[in-house]
């Protein structure tokens, strides 16, 4: 995280007084697929806001990365393939690529398993977004879990 999506965070300010899906770890085709999904979503709810990009190091040891400005553009490039996506990924699994909104709409990040070539992601929004996209990757074969936004990143952290 940033120092700006930290606050967010612990403030329970949108839009971490949302809902966080999660999914397991899953093989990195099926991953892109799941997460190319969200982003298509995405596109539909929002207004293609400004966004920003870091890698979080939220469970790692909490440490404040700074973020970057981003492009909608960048984030499809870094779901444009299977490399692509690995490339995006920092080397360690408990470090994860987020992107996130400028209007706080969204935060979604992944990371990639060090030795094996898969990885997760996690989604957090409103419950209307959260759902949508639950629905949406069921279709896709997808099991995720939900819970309450602020208690999965307070239960993750590891600063």
């Amino acid at each position: 995280m940033d120092t700006q999506t930290e606050q967010l965070w612990r403030n329970e300010a949108t839009p971490f007084d949302g809902l966080t899906l999660w999914t397991p770890p899953l093989p990195t085709a099926r991953l892109r697929a799941a997460l190319a999904a969200i982003v298509a979503i995405l596109e539909g709810y929002v207004d293609s806001p400004r966004l920003r990009t870091t890698e979080d190091w939220h469970e790692h040891d909490g440490y404040m990365s700074d973020a970057d400005d981003a492009s909608w553009g960048q984030l499809l490039a870094a779901l444009s393939s299977d490399r692509a996506l690995l490339e995006s990924c920092p080397e360690d699994e408990l470090v994860r690529r987020a992107w996130r909104a400028e209007d706080n709409s969204f935060y979604l990040r992944w990371s990639r398993q060090e030795d094996a070539p898969s990885g997760d992601a996690d989604f957090t929004s409103s419950r209307q977004i959260v759902d949508t996209v639950a629905r949406r990757l069921a279709e896709l074969g997808v099991v995720v879990e939900i819970g309450p936004a602020g208690e999965f990143f307070t239960d993750r952290y590891g600063g």
